[in-house]
């Protein structure tokens, strides 16, 4: 899971610092960044493509090599009641412009796998099929995207349920419904135009 992530120099952001939860929902206007928010992230797993990377060009991540929550209430009870529990270890991983190009550091995928689901309108049937008990963080751009109204109590549900098996889960959305449902340790990021992104409060109706 990862608990804190740092950006610098990655356009539109000049310098971000922002906490994590299992659940971190990202909002803000259309070409805001919400989406490069994301790829700042897939950044740490994957090599590109890059183009010329800015000076001082940086993405930092805190992550634990452990599941964010029990999957239920029995696992949780054995784990609290296990003597030789104790919290999973805190690791580090970066990707930096050294030189013209981009290095990484202590690369996520090899010890914390993600996925970035960014497939224009079908992000929706992928949560519905994939298999993500591989990952323990998931990426989705607008979830609701092709989804009817009516039927966003699914997509809510289906979050749910990857959230309840561990799976850290980071999404951009535009869907008060969707916002309306995220649980209360849930984080809200909003995505200004200017790249500055601040942590808000979530509200319930």
């Amino acid at each position: 899971m990862i608990t804190q992530l740092r950006i610098t120099n990655f356009p539109p952001f000049a310098s971000v610092d922002v906490p994590l939860s299992p659940l971190t929902v990202v909002i803000g206007d259309n070409n805001s960044g919400k989406s490069r928010f994301l790829r700042a992230i897939k950044s740490l797993i994957d090599d590109g493509p890059w183009a010329q990377p800015a000076k001082g060009f940086a993405i930092e991540a805190e992550f634990t090599d452990g599941r964010p929550r029990p999957s239920d209430e029995a696992t949780k009870e054995a784990v609290e009641g296990a003597s030789d529990s104790s919290p999973p270890s805190l690791k580090r991983a970066a990707a930096r412009a050294v030189d013209g190009r981009v290095v990484h550091e202590g690369r996520m995928t090899e010890i914390s796998p993600c996925r970035l689901l960014e497939d224009h309108g079908y992000q929706s049937g992928a949560l519905w099929d994939g298999n993500f008990g591989f990952y323990t963080t998931l990426l989705v751009e607008e979830p609701e995207r092709g989804v009817h109204q009516g039927n966003m109590n699914r997509v809510i549900a289906r979050l749910n349920a990857l959230l309840s098996t561990g799976v850290q889960i980071i999404i951009t959305t535009h869907s008060p419904l969707l916002l309306a449902a995220i649980p209360d340790d849930a984080a809200v990021l909003t995505v200004a135009s200017a790249g500055i992104v601040s942590t808000v409060q979530a509200t319930k109706s």
